[in-house]
């Protein structure tokens, strides 16, 4: 589905709640899935969210795309793409001056709630 229909969905039924009293447990149901849904939001693949998550464990430890891989029993070269993705979005920084090059989740990056992205997802890393 296109974002511009995610967007055109989500302005239907807020119309559609102007106009019907709706309650309180329902309308915050719809502000956690437009948050989720939105195309203001910056995408997060599976596997990111996983990254992210490992990260979160222990904010403090700057770890390897090895290690990184290790805890999500998967090659450190498969974890390189998604850590330029979260990198890039901000989630995600890299230790300068160590090699093997080590990444720390940023500020943003706890403060981003990953959890709906290890959802309504196959259990398996893409």
């Amino acid at each position: 589905m296109s974002r511009e229909a995610k967007d055109r969905f989500v302005e239907i039924v807020e119309q559609y709640f102007e106009t019907i009293e709706v309650e309180a447990d329902v309308r915050d149901y719809f502000e956690d899935f437009k948050k989720c849904h939105s195309s203001n939001r910056k995408e997060m693949t599976l596997k990111g969210a996983k990254i992210l998550e490992v990260l979160k464990k222990d904010k403090d430890r700057a770890m390897t795309a090895a290690e990184i891989g290790e805890e999500l029993f998967i090659p450190g070269r498969s974890v390189s793409g998604s850590i330029r993705k979260l990198r890039t979005d901000g989630y995600v920084d890299a230790i300068e001056n160590v090699s093997p090059k080590k990444y720390i989740v940023t500020e943003a990056g706890i403060a981003f709630d990953h959890t709906p992205y290890l959802t309504d997802e196959k259990d398996e890393v893409e």
